[in-house]
């Protein structure tokens, strides 16, 4: 999720960098398209975890995740903790912006 967050120019830098691969980019693409990225298992057997943006307009990207047992968490469950970081985000965001100098 952080690389999918930086802007368009630093994140090119960074994939090319990495020389990253057509599979890597169109994931990003599609983690830019939806507003959230998740994983299953994929770092961690049997852990679920979902990251968001904080979209504060400053250079250093920030998220927003939660992670827990996949088994515990369901497709239903999935979906309001996806709305829930969204909305926390969406928040966070607010409060930063009343302390921006």
């Amino acid at each position: 999720m952080t690389l999918a967050a930086l802007p368009p120019d630093r994140r090119a830098t960074w994939l090319n960098d990495l020389d990253a691969g057509p599979s890597l980019r169109t994931e990003i693409d599609e983690i830019i398209q939806a507003g959230f990225a998740t994983s299953s298992g994929e770092l961690h057997l049997g852990v679920w975890a979902c990251s968001v943006p904080i979209t504060s307009g400053v250079p250093r990207p920030s998220v927003l995740s939660l992670s827990g047992p996949a088994a515990r968490i369901g497709d239903t469950t999935r979906a309001e903790v996806i709305a829930a970081l969204r909305k926390s985000a969406e928040q966070i965001r607010e409060d930063w912006a009343r302390f921006t100098i």
